[in-house]
């Protein structure tokens, strides 16, 4: 059985984001935003993608509880901000999801937004989706709001820090 700040961790342990699932993403592209600076859509375009695919490496990473690949994406003092005020710093995200017995079946995005605050440092935002086993045969969802900050270092981004605020339980998810 889970306590309030393990559930909390649980939304928080796909720390760079849920932009696409191991098993199907549901998110259609269109429903996503990039903030862009003038006459520069290209570089956005090039920034979304860029972020597109490090969130998709570390929801990976979370359903195959993979917490090498997620340590390298995460930076040193990335911290995830729980909606109860405490702070977990990268190594106890990285045990915790390591030592998680639950299984994670599925991670998407909704309403993902993406705004450059410069060359190296980016805001992504959205709605998370994680869907875990429920009780019986219908998997249930899990629901944030999230805000990550991802830096620039060497030529590869990382996130330094994710927010996560619970949604409402919503009703078992749909199989297709």
């Amino acid at each position: 059985m889970r306590t309030p700040v393990l559930a909390a961790l649980a939304l928080a342990l796909a720390a760079c984001g849920t932009r696409q699932s191991a098993t199907k993403d549901t998110t259609a592209p269109a429903a996503a935003t990039t903030t862009r600076m003038p006459n520069d859509s290209a570089r956005a375009a090039a920034l979304r993608s860029e972020l597109d695919a490090v969130e998709k490496s570390c929801s990976d990473a979370t359903i195959k509880k993979d917490t090498a690949a997620l340590g390298r994406l995460l930076a040193d003092e990335f911290v995830t901000l729980l909606p109860n005020g405490d702070s977990v710093p990268k190594q106890t995200v990285l045990h915790d999801m390591a030592a998680d017995k639950d299984t994670t079946l599925g991670v998407r995005s909704e309403k993902v937004r993406v705004q450059s605050l410069g060359d190296s440092l980016a805001l992504v935002s959205g709605v998370a989706v994680w869907t875990m086993p429920g009780k019986g045969a219908k998997p249930v969802e899990m629901r944030a709001n999230y805000l990550e900050l991802f830096t620039r270092r060497a030529g590869r981004w990382q996130a330094l820090v994710g927010h996560y605020t619970p949604l409402p339980a919503s009703s078992p998810a749909k199989r297709s």
